[in-house]
C-alpha cells in the first residue's frame, strides 16, 4: 500500500526543506541541499619531466582527464584555483630511474607554502634503472576563492644525477585531482 499521507505533531514549520517523493518513494536530487562536489578535475602526465637531486621540483601535470569549471591550468602554471569551500586533494608521484634513488618526497602545496607531505625512504641501495617507485599522498584543504594548489616533488640519488617522473597518454603514473566536499 503506497504512503499516501504523513502525520507530524513533532515539525516546526520552516525547518523542512520541501522535497519531492516519485512514486517509488526517491527523492529527487534536485531537491536536496548542499550542492555538488564541483568543481572537479583530474589531471596526469603524458610527457617527460626530470629533475635534479635534491631539487624541490613542481611537477608539471599536462594532460586533463576533466576539469568541471575549469579550475586546472595545464599549460602555463600546472595549479588548481579552486572558489571557495572545503577540497579533498590527491596526488601520486611515480619515479623512473636510471640510478639508485634511496628517497623520494612529495607534497601539496597552497599558496607556494607546503600543507601536505609524505616521505618514501629506501634501503641504501635505493631502486634501480628500470624499477618504478611511487609516492602518494592526500588532504583536505579550506580554499577562500583565490588560493591556488601545487604538487612538488624532490628526490635523493645517490649518483647525484636526474631522474624521469613516469608519464604516459593512457596509463596513469603521475597524476593529481581534486573535489569540493558537500556539507563540510
Amino acid at each position: 500500500m503506497p504512503l499516501t499521507k504523513i502525520q507530524s505533531l513533532g515539525i516546526t514549520d520552516g525547518t523542512i526543506v520541501d522535497a519531492d517523493i516519485n512514486a517509488s518513494a526517491a527523492i529527487a536530487t534536485s531537491k536536496l541541499s548542499g550542492g555538488t562536489n564541483t568543481p572537479a578535475f583530474f589531471v596526469s602526465k603524458s610527457t617527460s619531466q626530470t629533475f635534479a637531486d635534491n631539487v624541490n621540483t613542481k611537477i608539471q601535470f599536462n594532460l586533463e582527464l576533466f576539469d568541471s569549471d575549469n579550475c586546472y591550468d595545464n599549460s602555463t602554471n600546472y595549479r588548481f584555483t579552486p572558489t571557495a569551500g572545503k577540497y579533498f586533494m590527491f596526488a601520486s608521484v611515480q619515479l623512473y630511474s636510471g640510478s639508485a634513488v634511496s628517497k623520494l618526497f612529495n607534497g601539496i602545496y597552497k599558496n607556494g607554502s607546503r600543507i601536505a607531505y609524505q616521505a618514501l625512504i629506501l634501503n641504501t641501495a635505493g631502486f634501480n634503472a628500470g624499477d618504478g617507485q611511487s609516492l602518494t599522498i592526500s588532504t583536505i584543504d579550506t580554499a577562500n576563492g583565490t588560493d591556488y594548489y601545487e604538487i612538488f616533488a624532490q628526490q635523493d640519488n645517490s649518483g647525484g644525477g636526474t631522474v624521469t617522473v613516469d608519464y604516459g597518454a593512457t596509463e596513469r603514473y603521475t597524476f593529481f585531482g581534486a573535489y569540493k566536499l558537500i556539507g563540510a
